[in-house]
């Protein structure tokens, strides 16, 4: 083709024209199509504006001195181009005929114009003798004969059902924010196992194949990370604490529910099986390790440059793949590296805009690779085809469509279908008043976390999730009755905790986009551009407020969520100069509170295991509190107190004074359309803030077809 032709992709529906490599998609995977319908299409997008008469097809297709019944061969191209797009003459989307005249294009298109279509030169088809096309025809027999379901014929997964299996609203499907994803689901092939809400933790469970009630397995593990199964069916693999510790394991757990132990001499925070049983695969921090399957006689198989996690053997037992977290951007990514460690490199997928990739799943035959990505807020399935020969870019075909976000997935024993869970998220807010014990709703209509109110209590702001595709999570403000809402802020820029300002004009909050490290940012109560605050190239998160509002406070983020190994300390900055200074002594803390008297700050060390205060007046540091673990520190409206989520899902609050500790509220029991609810802030009237996740997991079936 002639080196000046620009590229150029047209697009219309799912299909997408490709006019350099003359090659047509659908939902970004290659389909067949002969020369001759090919150059119908391309025939028929140059001409979109008008009739395309049959005189002019049979000038571009059939010049002068080729013998053909044109009629017969004209019509057959079309009928087989309509095949390909499947299109109906009778109630065409694509392909008008128009009677006497010709044919018309009627789909919208997007891209390439016209008059760059009309350069591309038309493909001139030859007619092979009858010994060459023998010759052709024996090869092709045998090449289809050696290569059988790999080449022909070319078959594209597709969801053609999806029936609900489970009703109990009561699985837990994985939430994607700060680095790895979990928890998955499995099968035995008789049973679907998977991690369920229950008594306010995570614990391990099922549901038949066939549908039925989710049951839990009498197994004492707490904040149950399903992690995989074993290919005998035997035994789960789970990442667990058991109950009156915090520290979490990997464990091996009998699905029969009578055995439990810890993984012998082997740690880490996630792991697979071989196919054969044989080997146990594991990741600790950003190295993966092989051993026996009950953890003995671990070696190192391979260091990787970010956080590995979801770890899945091929079933011939050749290649590993995972998902990859960058240590910096915490971008997911998948990677493959074959079964000794070696050719370690990243899973090459075309994409017209890059997610994040995550979650991967083997088709039983190993012949599809199924995974989840996240873009935009939108959380889609997807599916490439392994090839038959050495290839570095994959095609991927989207599967999932629908209001319902199918989360972690595994397929069936058959491949036949997919099994997921499905969920529609949904949160409300709640204002808890310890005085009088009552809790109330604010924003009732509204579907919110996060909230926090302004200093005169006249203003909330929140974020809404994401609910189904393509909407949130959005940053709002409105009056606290509702009214007056504005949204602040979309996708693609994903907004974590807020706060406002000490004269209610400005939200200051943390955001990121793909690629991109967290950043405080600032935006206006009025709406605007948010501004970005921080640009050293690092994390910064936990944005606090000086009194006057004239800096604001922040830290980097704990080793699990990002940059470990890095150093890490506390830093304010100043709104009018931009400098940025570090908090004496502030060394390996993070999660900084400003208390609202400007005196003191409280901060956890990075193992989130005890408090430290720090006065302005003495520059001095000193230890306030230790719990197994700690969440959420705020301070009371008089600076006062701290309260955290310390003691089994309780709020505590702890006096600066002389560190008293006074348990304030069960966070299981305060709201019962709720499974739990999470301490967000204290409001400056010294109610308690909280957002009540009601959306519930159940398990669907997504029967596949392959086209």
């Amino acid at each position: 083709m002639d080196e000046k032709i620009p590229s150029a992709v047209v697009q219309f529906g799912v299909f997408e024209v490709d006019l350099r490599a003359h090659e047509l998609r659908k939902s970004g995977m290659k389909i067949r199509i002969q020369e001759q319908p090919f150059q119908v299409l391309v025939l028929l997008l140059e001409r979109r504006e008008s009739v395309l008469s049959r005189e002019e097809l049979r000038a571009r297709l059939w010049p002068n001195g080729t013998f053909v019944d044109f009629e017969h061969g004209l019509n057959a191209a079309v009928k087989r181009l309509r095949d390909v797009l499947g299109d109906d003459a009778d109630n065409p989307r694509f392909i008008e005929t128009v009677p006497r005249r010709g044919y018309k294009f009627i789909a919208p298109v997007n891209g390439t114009s016209a008059t760059t279509i009309a350069k591309i030169p038309p493909l001139h088809v030859h007619f092979p003798r009858p010994r060459v096309l023998l010759i052709a025809g024996v090869l092709l027999i045998l090449v289809a004969s050696a290569a059988g379901w790999w080449f022909w014929p070319s078959r594209i997964p597709q969801v053609t059902r999806s029936t609900r299996l489970s009703f109990g609203e009561r699985a837990a499907p994985p939430f994607p924010m700060f680095g790895e994803v979990f928890p998955t689901i499995t099968t035995d092939g008789s049973r679907i196992y998977f991690s369920m809400v229950r008594d306010a933790t995570l614990k391990l469970g099922y549901v038949s194949v066939a549908g039925g009630d989710q049951v839990p397995l009498t197994i004492p593990l707490e904040s149950a990370e399903l992690r995989h199964i074993s290919p005998d069916g035997s035994q789960l693999l789970a990442y667990a604490s058991i109950a009156g510790e915090t520290e979490k394991h990997l464990w091996l757990a009998s699905t029969a529910g009578a055995g439990l132990r810890r993984l012998a001499n082997a740690d880490g925070h996630d792991g697979a099986w071989s196919p054969d049983g044989r080997r146990l695969l594991y990741a600790q921090g950003h190295d993966v390790y092989v051993a026996e399957p009950d953890g003995s006689n671990s070696r190192k198989l391979v260091t990787t440059s970010g956080k590995a996690f979801w770890l899945r053997w091929s079933p011939d037992g050749t290649r590993i793949r995972f998902t990859l977290v960058d240590p910096t951007s915490s971008a997911r990514t998948l990677w493959e590296c074959r079964a000794d460690g070696s050719d370690l490199h990243r899973l090459s997928i075309s994409w017209v805009k890059q997610p994040d990739e995550c979650c991967g799943e083997w088709a039983p035959d190993g012949k599809y690779f199924y995974f989840r990505t996240f873009l935009d807020a939108r959380s889609e399935i997807w599916a490439i085809r392994e090839p038959a020969l050495p290839e570095r870019m994959h095609k991927p075909v989207q599967l999932s469509a629908g209001p319902i976000v199918f989360a972690s997935l595994v397929p069936s024993h058959n491949g036949r279908q997919l099994l997921t869970v499905g969920v529609q998220p949904k949160w409300e807010v709640l204002s808890y008043d310890p005085k009088t014990r009552n809790a109330t709703h604010l924003l009732p209509e509204v579907s919110a976390f996060g909230p926090t109110l302004s200093r005169d209590l006249s203003w909330i702001a929140y974020v809404e999730p994401m609910e189904g595709r393509g909407k949130g999570p959005t940053l709002w403000r409105s009056k606290v009755d509702g009214s007056e809402r504005l949204q602040l802020i979309e996708p693609p820029l994903f907004v974590g905790p807020l706060r406002w300002s000490p004269d209610g004009t400005q939200i200051a909050f943390i955001g990121k986009t793909r690629d991109k490290p967290w950043n405080i940012y600032l935006v206006a109560r009025s709406g605007g551009t948010p501004k970005a605050l921080v640009n050293d190239g690092r994390n910064a998160v936990d944005p606090e407020w000086s009194p006057d509002g004239s800096s604001l406070m922040f830290g980097r983020p704990p080793e699990y969520w990002a940059e470990a190994g890095q150093p890490k300390a506390i830093h304010t900055l100043d709104l009018t100069s931009n400098k940025i200074t570090k908090l004496p002594g502030s060394d390996g803390l993070y999660s900084p509170r400003w208390s609202p008297n400007g005196r003191y700050v409280v901060a956890m060390p990075l193992d989130e295991k005890k408090l430290v205060l720090f006065d302005f007046a003495t520059q001095r540091w000193k230890d306030f509190a230790a719990f197994p673990h700690i969440g959420s520190p705020q301070w009371s409206p008089d600076s006062e107190y701290v309260y955290i989520d310390g003691f089994d899902n309780e709020v505590v609050r702890i006096r600066r004074s002389d560190g008293k500790l006074e348990r304030v509220l069960d966070l299981k029991t305060v709201d019962p359309n709720a499974l739990l609810c999470y301490f967000q802030t204290v409001a400056p009237d010294g109610k308690l803030l909280l957002a009540c996740p009601l959306a519930r997991g159940d398990i669907y079936a997504l029967d596949l077809d392959f086209l």
